[in-house]
């Protein structure tokens, strides 16, 4: 009997939907106006996500056409059979009233779905890949009824690579790093930045020396100016350290801010996971909660 497949959460700036374990992101660029990502299984491309907020009702039935049109095109310059089925309707959106979803066959079975949602005013493509048609259809009406911009309360969830946290609504996003072991996501306002890390390899990363001494290590040239305070913190289920760093006497060491600031981080190891996790505040707020809060939203493991 094969193996039951996992699912889990993918998110990206404030955009969510379920997929595959297996689906891991290869590709992303953009900000909250316009952008694009794509999700690689171990063969090939499964999933491609654009987006673009723009004003007014977006005319799906002539956006639909141009892509028939330009998807026709190419398959008869590559003398490719080329199949499209319109206006399928086997799942229900949560929040657009302007949406199609159309099928075409060529190289792959594509599942193509275009909508407006009504809270974000984004409209998105979105297309689903596959090679076989077994359980193609429900692959596709789970991830497409699944799928939401505007999640409720304060928090969005960020998903990726089975990296899961979350930051307040709404913040742009400044850089984002994911390389090999080492995974790092920066967002701002105009009044403080929050940033989220994860690293493999704990267990080497740590070897010799405590936590404190890696962090510092780590953040050398951040904490270099700062009066540094350093204490014992349980976050996640783990043990770890929390730190607060505050500019030596009226000195200016972080140049986004024209005010005095506080870097508030918490660090931990999971053993589980053999990672490591890092969760920055910096900000304005003499009693800013943010990173304890959101530092134990983290999942680890």
């Amino acid at each position: 009997m094969a193996r039951k497949e996992k699912w889990t959460t993918f998110g990206w700036l404030g955009v969510n939907f379920e997929v595959p374990e297996s689906w891991n992101l290869g590709r992303v660029n953009g900000d909250r106006k316009k952008g694009y990502l794509r999700l690689d299984d171990e063969s090939f491309t499964r999933l491609e996500l654009r987006w673009e907020k723009k004003r007014g009702v977006p005319d799906i039935e002539k956006i639909v056409a141009r892509h028939v049109n330009e998807l026709g095109r190419s398959a008869k310059r590559h003398k490719v059979s080329f199949e499209v089925k319109r206006n399928l309707g086997f799942f229900r959106l949560r929040d657009s009233k302007y949406h199609e979803c159309f099928y075409w066959e060529g190289d792959y079975k594509v599942f193509n779905l275009i909508f407006k949602c009504e809270a974000s005013q984004a409209t998105y493509l979105l297309r689903l890949f596959f090679k076989k048609t077994a359980n193609m259809r429900m692959y596709a009406k789970r991830i497409f009824e699944s799928f939401s911009d505007s999640s409720a309360g304060d928090d969005e969830l960020w998903g990726f690579f089975g990296f899961q946290f979350c930051v307040p609504k709404g913040l742009a996003l400044e850089k984002t790093s994911l390389r090999a072991g080492c995974y790092e996501v920066l967002l701002a306002d105009k009044v403080s930045e929050i940033e989220v890390i994860r690293l493999s390899i704990a267990a080497t990363l740590l070897k010799g020396r405590t936590l404190k001494d890696w962090f510092f290590e780590f953040y050398k040239k951040r904490l270099r100016r700062l009066d540094v305070r350093v204490a014992a913190a349980r976050t996640s289920g783990h043990e770890g350290i929390e730190v607060v760093a505050t500019p030596k006497g009226n000195r200016w060491v972080l140049p986004l801010f024209r005010s005095k600031t506080v870097l508030r981080a918490r660090c931990w190891c999971c053993d589980e996971s053999d990672k490591l996790y890092i969760v920055r505040v910096t900000s304005r707020e003499p009693e800013d909660v943010r990173c304890e809060r959101y530092a134990q939203k983290v999942r680890c493991h």
